[in-house]
């Protein structure tokens, strides 16, 4: 068969030229061409299915209309012009939360999953507008403007993502089973700028690791590197949402569908870690040790205290915060009024010595909180302790609200408070001390590090 069409003339004399297999390509291109424009002309006038509307769920799967049949795909437009919609078409289902406009996916009504680091910072942006405007006893403007900033509703440290609260104006993504899609598939990692652009970066899907006893997070293997900030969407050629991409504290991560909703799940229904576990004491024990009620610490979650705690198991506990503890409901009342983050003082029995200290209480996770924090209202800033790192240990100041006392005197953030007029503050414990800084009369001289080199402020007493 091949001779014979060697035989022919133009053939012939192509194939002598060298020019037979390039103009075989072209005409295949062209025929592919003529086809897309014939299939696009075809479905412009295939009259429009009717589309019935689902009433959306967190990251439930629903029936949605297909994408393809409105997006250029034909072979010389499919890895340009294809991508660049599908991208448009799905924006709409990011939002960029927090102060650092940080990229987030829309995965149910008023909800969307974004990073640790942008709840973090969500979470000093309401503190910074509340203390701002309580310093000007602006009530109903610190409701209004706290309102006006996304929520964290839950967080899991572990995976490093976090789940907040968006404008209900926000469509949530649709979903698709990951089972439904096979190895090698083209998908597409859409995420969201600060400025508000959406873009893709296309990839395959290489695997889905399915959700179980042993995994429970359904890890997704794709070809596509996470956003360097934020989560992104992955998306199939239609647009419904196979899982999210993102860069965890451990590294790249992507999770399929069927993870995030375990993951939401967990951060839904999580119970509160108490770091200090204790037990009762027999009558026995009581009446050796000549008290008339106390309990003994079973166990000290150590790893979740900075500075580490003077607590011990073995300790038997008979105050804590200034109350006498008479059972363990008891301390468990008290271990959960005390709060985050609070210095709490307590009285134990150690051997047959009494033993007075104070611990600053970890988060409910039972993960280790930096400092304690102190929050000066009147003055105008915020506090909060750090032990010896980059700078020095002492009172680290995070807030300092525009306009107020402490930023007239030129207080910055990121200063370290040492001393109070003349007297150092060196210590965790004395945050009662701080707290007596709003009540001053008397205008204050605050010694601070800043720069590697010492300041002081002097902070005034406003006129009436």
């Amino acid at each position: 068969m091949a001779r014979f069409f060697l035989r022919l003339p133009g053939v012939r004399s192509l194939h002598d030229r060298q020019l037979l297999f390039p103009v075989v390509v072209v005409v295949v291109v062209v025929a592919v061409l003529v086809q897309g424009a014939l299939d696009r002309a075809a479905r412009d006038l295939t009259p429009n299915a009717s589309v019935v509307a689902v009433e959306p769920s967190p990251l439930a799967q629903t029936s949605r209309p297909a994408l393809r049949g409105n997006l250029e795909k034909t072979p010389l437009t499919y890895f340009a012009d294809y991508w660049a919609q599908l991208a448009t078409e799905v924006g709409a289902h990011l939002i960029a939360v927090g102060p650092s406009r940080v990229g987030s996916v829309a995965i149910g009504p008023g909800i969307a999953v974004t990073t640790l680091v942008a709840a973090d910072a969500l979470d000093a942006e309401v503190a910074r507008i509340r203390l701002a405007l309580d310093a000007t006893e602006a009530e109903d403007s610190t409701q209004e403007a706290v309102r006006s900033v996304s929520a964290v509703r839950a967080v899991d440290r572990g995976l490093g993502l976090a789940i907040v609260e968006i404008e209900a104006a926000v469509e949530p993504f649709a979903t698709a089973s990951t089972t439904q899609v096979t190895s090698g598939s083209y998908v597409g990692a859409v995420s969201l700028s600060a400025s508000g652009l959406s873009s893709i970066a296309p990839g395959y899907l290489v695997s889905v690791e399915t959700p179980d006893a042993t995994t429970p997070d359904g890890d997704l293997y794709i070809s596509v590197p996470p956003p360097i900030a934020g989560v992104a969407a992955v998306v199939d050629l239609d647009g419904a949402l196979l899982g999210i991409t993102y860069h965890a504290a451990d590294g790249p991560r992507a999770l399929s569908v069927a993870g995030l909703r375990r993951a939401i799940d967990r951060m839904e229904r999580v119970e509160p870690c108490r770091a200090i576990v204790v037990s009762e004491l027999s009558n026995d024990v009581l009446s050796v040790l000549s008290i008339d009620a106390g309990v003994v610490i079973a166990d000290v979650v150590v790893d979740a205290f900075v500075p580490e705690p003077s607590l011990r198991p073995g300790d038997v506990l008979l105050e804590w915060a200034g109350e006498q503890v008479t059972s363990v409901d008891r301390f468990v009342e008290l271990y959960d009024a005390a709060g985050v983050s609070a210095v709490v003082p307590y009285r134990v029995i150690r051997g047959r010595r009494r033993v007075s200290g104070g611990t600053v209480l970890p988060d409910t996770e039972c993960r280790a909180n930096s400092s304690a924090a102190v929050r000066l209202v009147g003055i105008g800033m915020a506090l909060r302790w750090q032990d010896r790192g980059i700078n020095v240990e002492g009172w680290l100041v995070t807030i300092v609200a525009s306009g107020g006392r402490a930023d007239v005197a030129g207080i910055l953030e990121g200063d370290v408070l040492v001393a109070v007029d003349g007297r150092p503050v060196s210590r965790i414990d004395q945050q009662s001390e701080l707290d007596r800084l709003d009540e001053s009369a008397e205008p204050v001289l605050l010694t601070l590090h800043r720069d590697s080199g010492i300041r002081l402020v002097a902070v005034t007493v406003p006129e009436l």
